[in-house]
C-alpha cells in the first residue's frame, strides 16, 4: 500500500519520502526534514500506530497536515474515525479522492512562524504504511 500511495502522491506532483513503519517515520521526522503532509496507515507494525504517529506530529509540528488511511473499522483501529481529529481515507480509495483530500489539507494548513520553520519544498510528504 505504501508504494501505491507514494505513486499516487508523485502523480499529483508531490515529492515523497517513505518509511516502513511508525518508528521509522518518527526517526525521519526527528532528523528535521520538513514535510507538508503526513499520510499514514492507522494500523502499522513496530509498536507505533498511525494514530500515535499523527499525535506526535500534531504536537511537534502543528503546521504539518495529517491524513490517515485504513481498511479496518471499529475496535481494530483503537478509535472510531469520527473521534479522530484528522481525516481518515478508507481503502480502497481512488486517486481523485486522494487528490481532493490532500489538496484540501495542504491548502488549509496554518504556516509555522518563519523563524522556526525548516526549509521546505512545496508538496513534500512522508508516507508510512503497514496494513
Amino acid at each position: 500500500m505504501r508504494e501505491i500511495a507514494s505513486g499516487l502522491l508523485r502523480d499529483l506532483g508531490c515529492e515523497v519520502a517513505t518509511a516502513e513503519n511508525g518508528a521509522s517515520a518518527l526517526e525521519a521526522l526527528a532528523e528535521g526534514v520538513a514535510f507538508d503532509l503526513l499520510m499514514s496507515d492507522v494500523i502499522m507494525p513496530g509498536g507505533v500506530s498511525g494514530v500515535d504517529l499523527a499525535r506526535s506530529v500534531s504536537v511537534g509540528r502543528p503546521d504539518m497536515a495529517v491524513l490517515l488511511t485504513t481498511g479496518y473499522a471499529g475496535d481494530r483501529m483503537g478509535a472510531a474515525p469520527a473521534d479522530l481529529p484528522w481525516p481518515v481515507l478508507r481503502k480502497p480509495f481512488q486517486i481523485d479522492q486522494l487528490a481532493d483530500i490532500a489538496s484540501a489539507l495542504l491548502g488549509a494548513r496554518a504556516p509555522a512562524p518563519e523563524k522556526t520553520r525548516a526549509p521546505r519544498r512545496r508538496g513534500t510528504g512522508l508516507s508510512a504504511a503497514g496494513e
